[in-house]
């Protein structure tokens, strides 16, 4: 477990977790313009806390990707195991930092973040044991740009199936992403699940 952590710098990414926690805070206003395709403005706008955590898993895919074949023949525990204690200290990293972060600057702090770093976690985690952790993160970024893409209405709001793009005080797209979560880690829990089975074979994993 140690020489996997190390493996995976462990200590670094935590720091850069804390550095993209700490600036996710700063730049909260900050956002990303990108193409709508669907009713209203041909441009929606993606903001900071929904790309930041997905940076993080992108990192993580990567480092787990490279460690994984130096480490499968001296791994004690299940490497799945090994990569979920990995993200999860991540994520908690970045959390943490947002919200001490934003306390100290602006005496609040916004759940969107909370809210989605939780969702594309689970997203992430179920993605790897079907895929692998090298492409696992292709899921949560595809549900991220399809919501920025497709999520739009008419009247100028999101579709509740949007929630990365939501605004924190939306309840609903926090019980979707809530309900979408334990969808994804009751699948992720259950070892012998037809439906992981029938996509790890699929993808010959």
């Amino acid at each position: 477990m140690i020489w996997h952590l190390k493996s995976l710098r462990c200590v670094p990414s935590l720091l850069i977790a804390v550095a993209v926690g700490a600036v996710t805070a700063v730049a909260r206003d900050i956002a990303v313009i990108v193409p709508s395709l669907s009713q209203g403005s041909p441009f929606g706008a993606l903001p900071i806390n929904a790309v930041s955590p997905l940076a993080l898993l992108i990192m993580i895919g990567s480092l787990s990707a490279n460690a994984y074949p130096a480490l499968a023949k001296t791994a004690v525990r299940p490497l799945s195991q090994m990569l979920t204690t990995f993200t999860l200290l991540v994520m908690t990293a970045a959390i943490v930092s947002y919200i001490s972060t934003a306390a100290i600057l602006f005496g609040n702090f916004s759940l969107d973040v909370i809210r989605n770093a939780v969702g594309y976690l689970v997203l992430f985690i179920l993605a790897a044991r079907i895929v692998g952790p090298g492409l696992a993160v292709v899921l949560p970024s595809a549900y991220v740009f399809a919501s920025a893409i497709f999520g739009r209405n008419g009247d100028g709001g999101t579709h509740i199936w949007a929630w990365p793009v939501r605004e924190a005080d939306t309840v609903d797209s926090v019980l979707f992403a809530v309900a979408l979560s334990g969808v994804a880690l009751i699948a992720y829990l259950r070892p012998h699940s037809r439906f992981l089975a029938a996509t790890r074979s699929r993808f010959g994993s």
